[in-house]
């Protein structure tokens, strides 16, 4: 709405939430002619799909189409405001060489693709300031999303995306630069905190970042749910892929619960089954409104398995490697230490965001005259 002529797209930058509640209600008035039950809805997503669903229950729009939200390797904390969207509005619209709306409105399928791939990194946040009234934490914390039952989960290695996407070197050095980042942005008095989680992992620093982007604010959502007498319950997936520097990336469970193996070959991820099919049929429970765990005899193995829900201080976190076990608390414990450093320095999150969205940036290569 900021740019010349584009006064009437005030809410443009809510588009993909819109979108979204428009599918959704579109699926409650027709579900039922496919055979199913509109009272009886899922929403699921990984990624940046899973960071929607966890939005998409704190949205008065989107009150009552759907029951039960599933997020797997979302990033809750990263998002983008009126500011920054109109930034880089202008910095596309300098790409492309447009500066009004009869310019945007005349670029061509190719011209969007191009300016998509150039600014991709600065496109991953969703802009939501007219939609959601506090910080999602708060508002899982206050009954938001009353009644809604979540499953919310994530990879062991969620950072080496960047490893399957663009290579171990070009992952090293951003890792590298987020790291020096971070020393130099927290307090003084936080370094022997972030010593002690680094300790924790043997010093691999991709895991602050996991911890601090995905497993943290997370297992938070999780647990204000469940403290405002919801139901919430926490996964962590621990299979990786054949090629041992993928490890277990972000969306790496995605072939084993939709059983597309086969088609996945291609990206060198095929690993253990078995473990796929447990969290495959658990899901599919917790879909179809049952209790998730299983009772022996319903997978190999014939092992039962118990996926109790968060309440009060218990935070069983049901971890997936060979088969299911719960955690003995470590990931817990690790997220604590994070959660400390970000309590300290409240602004880390916000400032990271945007230096590593200006890393990006440059680092492959999108510049424009």
């Amino acid at each position: 709405s900021q740019v010349s002529g584009g006064e009437e797209y005030a809410d443009a930058k809510n588009l993909l939430f819109y979108d979204q509640i428009a599918a959704l209600k579109w699926v409650q008035k027709n579900i039922a002619a496919f055979g199913g039950d509109k009272d009886n809805i899922t929403i699921m997503g990984d990624n940046s799909g899973g960071t929607c669903v966890l939005y998409l229950p704190l949205m008065e729009e989107a009150k009552g189409l759907f029951k039960r939200v599933i997020s797997i390797s979302s990033f809750p904390c990263f998002y983008t405001n009126n500011k920054l969207s109109q930034k880089l509005t202008s910095n596309i619209g300098k790409y492309l060489h447009v500066r009004d709306m009869d310019g945007f409105r005349q670029l061509t399928e190719e011209q969007l693709i191009d300016a998509e791939n150039k600014f991709l990194y600065q496109l991953n946040a969703p802009c939501f300031e007219s939609l959601i009234k506090e910080n999602i934490f708060d508002a899982y914390a206050h009954g938001a999303a009353k009644d809604i039952e979540l499953i919310l989960g994530s990879n062991k290695e969620e950072f080496n995306l960047l490893v399957a996407n663009g290579g171990k070197n070009k992952a090293d050095q951003i890792s590298e630069v987020i790291r020096n980042f971070i020393v130099a942005h927290i307090r003084q008095e936080d370094l022997p905190i972030f010593q002690e989680f680094m300790e924790s992992v043997n010093n691999d620093f991709r895991q602050f970042f996991n911890y601090m982007v995905v497993h943290m604010p997370l297992l938070k959502i999780a647990q204000n749910h469940s403290r405002a007498g919801n139901v919430a319950r926490y996964f962590h997936w621990g299979v990786g892929s054949p090629v041992k520097e993928f490890g277990v990336f972000s969306a790496i469970e995605v072939p084993y619960i939709l059983k597309t193996g086969s088609k996945a070959e291609k990206y060198a991820i095929l690993g253990d089954d078995f473990t796929g099919e447990l969290l495959q049929k658990m899901l599919v429970q917790f879909i179809k409104g049952e209790n998730p765990s299983l009772k022996g005899g319903m997978v190999q193995h014939n092992q039962a398995i118990d996926w109790p829900p968060f309440k009060d201080d218990q935070l069983p976190v049901l971890y997936f490697e060979d088969g299911a076990v719960l955690d003995d608390g470590g990931i817990i414990k690790k997220s604590e230490l994070i959660d400390k450093i970000l309590a300290n320095n409240p602004d880390l999150l916000d400032d990271y965001y945007q230096y590593l969205s200006d890393i990006y940036y440059k680092m492959y290569g999108n510049d424009y005259n």
